[in-house]
């Protein structure tokens, strides 16, 4: 099955346009929740979010030249327009990546928030942050910008970086879900609760959404490998996916910072009375002493700064 050129040139401009503006959407949002709650992880999410719009304009460049390139015969007259399509194809791949490498940083920063839960040493934080930046060197940076010269395995190397960065998102966000769930008591907060449930129905939207379009990606690299338009429209279907996957990871983010917040607890009884014995008092003195331990020593990391979980977190978005 192929389309007619004119169908192909239409259905690019049609799903970029879907996307790009659908990511407007996530930058401005993200830049609202900035400027209101000035932090450096919220700042971090603009960078994401503009680095993300961004690797929208090469394909608006490159929709019509891609079509007008695609089953005709190489003259002289269009290697101008070759090397352009080249030069694009190379700063999506630079824009996107940077974007990605951004966004898995920023889920191993949010993740430390879990730290208050699951205690793990700080090394654990340090070998993902240089994993993820191995990974990212050895196939998006080096297949999709310096060695760009065979387009299969490019999109081969690019799909393999997007299915470690599925997993590890997905692997994070579920098990950081489960501990919040496994702690629940700990935390006064039911699964009724109603931040648990936008941060868990968020995350379902972000899975499916997220490997729902990688599967489509995959579907045009490999079935319609001899179809260039076919392969590419695919590719731009898939891509405009990832704007709802963005969306789908603020409501995430956004929203763990006050399923975390709550009142301190408090002692459930405390003798004042000037008739109470005195091992009465003893034993409330030291139940109180027993809750604030316990809370102090409950802390998690979000932006840099510590914050208890026994009182609500100074900055964690």
């Amino acid at each position: 099955m192929t389309i007619a050129k004119p169908t192909a040139i239409a259905l690019y401009y049609v799903f970029t346009s879907i996307g790009f503006i659908l990511m407007i959407g996530n930058l401005c949002y993200a830049i609202h929740h900035a400027y209101v709650k000035r932090t450096k992880f919220n700042f971090a999410l603009v960078l994401c979010a503009t680095l993300w719009s961004a690797s929208f304009i090469p394909l608006f460049i490159t929709a019509k030249l891609t079509v007008d390139l695609t089953n005709v015969r190489i003259t002289l007259a269009m290697l101008k327009d070759i090397d352009r399509l080249k030069t694009c194809l190379r700063a999506y791949n630079m824009v996107y990546g940077l974007a990605t490498l951004v966004y898995l940083l920023i889920e191993q920063t949010r993740f430390k928030v879990i730290k208050g839960v699951m205690p793990y040493s700080k090394i654990y934080d340090y070998v993902f942050a240089a994993l993820t930046f191995a990974i990212w060197i050895a196939t998006f940076f080096y297949y999709g910008v310096i060695n760009t010269t065979n387009s299969t395995n490019t999109g081969t190397a690019i799909a393999a970086y997007a299915v470690y960065g599925l997993t590890v998102d997905n692997i994070l966000s579920f098990t950081f879900i489960y501990q919040l769930y496994k702690n629940r008591q700990k935390l006064h907060k039911g699964t009724s609760n109603p931040q648990f449930v936008l941060v868990v129905r968020a995350l379902i939207v972000l899975c499916i959404v997220s490997w729902s379009g990688l599967i489509v990606f995959l579907v045009g690299l490999y079935v319609y490998a001899n179809d260039n338009l076919m392969r590419t429209l695919l590719f731009r279907i898939g891509y405009s996916f990832t704007p709802i996957q963005f969306s789908a990871m603020l409501v995430f983010m956004y929203s763990i910072k006050t399923l975390l917040a709550q009142p301190a607890p408090r002692p459930s009884s405390v003798i004042s009375s000037g008739n109470a014995s005195t091992l009465g008092k003893a034993k409330d003195a030291t139940h109180t002493a027993s809750v604030v331990s316990k809370t102090e020593k409950t802390r998690v990391m979000a932006d840099g700064e510590e914050a208890t979980l026994g009182r609500p977190p100074t900055s964690i978005v």
